[in-house]
């Protein structure tokens, strides 16, 4: 990529990681968002309904034994 033994360098390399930050925001994100973080909460939220259902129908199933 670069290093930073001169100044033309040194702008390379911060004008890669400009890039490099933008590209994240815009693409990465998008992609990261649809594919992982909104399937993963929606998983999560089935997975609570799941407990929530299973923990109300025991309550109201039987009463423990003392």
């Amino acid at each position: 990529m670069g290093d930073t033994m001169s100044f033309e360098r040194m702008i390379r390399i911060l004008r890669m990681l400009e890039w490099l930050k933008e590209r994240g925001q815009t693409e990465y994100w998008r992609w990261l968002s649809a594919n992982i973080l909104k399937p993963l909460a929606e998983s999560f939220r089935l997975s609570e309904k799941a407990i929530t259902t299973t923990t109300s129908a025991a309550a109201t199933s039987a009463p423990l034994a003392p």
